[in-house]
C-alpha cells in the first residue's frame, strides 16, 4: 500500500515533489503556476484545496514583465493587500539547469531568511537549461539537478513546459518518468481544462474546468460556473462531462445518487447555464455537454 503523500496543495500537488504543468503556449500555464504559488504564499485554499503555507519563488522565463500585474491581480481579487504576499517572490533572471547550482541556492537561502522555501516555480523549462531537451543524458542531468534543489532547498520543484507542434510532450522520455505529478493544461477558447495524467503516490485527481477573468489589467482563472459548480453532488456530474458527452440516464448511474437527488443537482447545473443539451431534442436519450460559455 501506498504511503499517502504529505500535500502542498491537498490532492493536487504534493511536497517535495517534482512536477510539471504542461500544455500549449497560450494555455494558462503561468496563470495556473501563479494561482497555485500565490495560494501557498498567502495560506490561500486553491479552490477548496487547503494548502500548506510556505515561501515560493517563480522563475519567470516566459512574458515576464506581466508577472507582477498578474500577482496583483490575484491579491485583489482574494482581497488581499499586497503586503500579504510576502512570502512569494519572483526573478527575470532563469538559471541554468545544467550548470553549477551553489550561488543561486545561496541566493534563495538568503532572500528567503524567515523559513525554508516550499515551492520554486521554473517558467519554463526550455528558458532554464543549456541543454538538448531531447537528449536523455542531458535530462537525466537535469532531473538530478532537480532533485538536489529539493535536497538543499527542502521544496518542490515545478516546471511549466510546451508542448510539441502536434499536442505531445515535448522532450525526453526520461523527462516524464522522473516526475511525481503531470497537470495538463488544455484551452478552449476562454476556458482551460485541468487534468492530471500522473500522480505517483496517490490517485490522479478529478479534472477542473477554469474560466478566465478579467480583473484590473490582467486576468484570473475561476471554477467556470463559480464554486458551487464543484459542490459534493454536481462535481461529479462534470467531471465526468469533461470526458465527452453523456445521457442523462447514464449520468444518473455515474452519480451514485439516489434519483430524487439527482433530479435536484440536475436542476441546478440546468438554472446556472452549467451544461447543454447536444442534439436538438431533450429526450431521455439526448446527450449532454458542458455550456461552453457558462
Amino acid at each position: 500500500m501506498l504511503t499517502k503523500p504529505e500535500w502542498l496543495i491537498d490532492g493536487i500537488l504534493p511536497r517535495n515533489s517534482t512536477s510539471f504543468i504542461v500544455g500549449s503556449p497560450g494555455s494558462f500555464k503561468t496563470f495556473l503556476a501563479l494561482a497555485f504559488g500565490l495560494s501557498i504564499a498567502t495560506g490561500r485554499s486553491w479552490h477548496q484545496h487547503p494548502v500548506h503555507a510556505g515561501n515560493v519563488l517563480h522563475i519567470v522565463g516566459e512574458g515576464g514583465s506581466g508577472i507582477r500585474r498578474r500577482a496583483t491581480a490575484w491579491m485583489d481579487d482574494q482581497q488581499l493587500p499586497t503586503s500579504q504576499s510576502y512570502r512569494w517572490g519572483c526573478t527575470l533572471t532563469p538559471i541554468d539547469l545544467m550548470a553549477d547550482l551553489g550561488d543561486f541556492i545561496v541566493g534563495v537561502q538568503t532572500a528567503f531568511y524567515d523559513g525554508p522555501l516550499e515551492l520554486l516555480v521554473i517558467d519554463t523549462l526550455a528558458r532554464n537549461h543549456s541543454g538538448d531537451e531531447n537528449s536523455s543524458q542531458a535530462m537525466s542531468s537535469l532531473i538530478r539537478q532537480a532533485d538536489m534543489l529539493r535536497l538543499k532547498l527542502g521544496c518542490s520543484v515545478m516546471f511549466l513546459h510546451h508542448l510539441n507542434k502536434d499536442g505531445v510532450f515535448r522532450g525526453s522520455t526520461v523527462l516524464e518518468g522522473a516526475l511525481d505529478t503531470i497537470i495538463n493544461c488544455e484551452r478552449d477558447g476562454e476556458q482551460v481544462k485541468v487534468t492530471c495524467s500522473k500522480q505517483k503516490d496517490d490517485e490522479e485527481f478529478k479534472p477542473f474546468l477554469l474560466q478566465r477573468r478579467t480583473v484590473g489589467d490582467s486576468i484570473v482563472l475561476d471554477i467556470a460556473g463559480g464554486e458551487k459548480a464543484y459542490s459534493k453532488y454536481s462535481k461529479p456530474v462534470l467531471t465526468a462531462l469533461l470526458d465527452g458527452p453523456m445521457t442523462y440516464a447514464a449520468l444518473l448511474r455515474m452519480s451514485g445518487t439516489n434519483e430524487a437527488q439527482f433530479a435536484l443537482t440536475w436542476a441546478e447545473l440546468i438554472a446556472a447555464d452549467l451544461v447543454r443539451p447536444l442534439d436538438d431534442h431533450t429526450g431521455m436519450e439526448t446527450r449532454w455537454t458542458i455550456n461552453p460559455h457558462s
